[in-house]
């Protein structure tokens, strides 16, 4: 697994999380841990924590099951908080 994240380095700009893992059954669990680091330095309430959470699984098993290429590769994931909003997104 490679991660960058980073910080925003002026108040008001987004946060980014951008996640590379490789598609395998240990992906869905990576990836929380990796969204649940990031979002820990953000206000944010409990369930919304865990709604990210279980997005984030989902998201990720569902590439890791469901490929949509001929050959497997690895998986992006990426997320971003800018205010309060909270996007997150997966590319193969």
């Amino acid at each position: 697994m490679t991660s960058v994240s980073s910080a925003p380095e002026h108040p008001g700009e987004a946060a980014v999380l951008s996640v590379d893992l490789e598609r395998k059954r240990e992906a869905p669990s990576l990836a929380r841990a990796a969204i649940a680091g990031f979002s820990e330095n953000h206000e944010m309430g409990e369930s919304t924590r865990a709604a990210l959470a279980l997005l984030v699984s989902e998201v990720v098993t569902n590439a890791v099951i469901h490929p949509d290429l001929d050959q497997p590769g690895d998986i992006r994931l990426r997320a971003c908080i800018d205010n309060d909003v909270i996007r997150v997104e997966q590319a193969a």
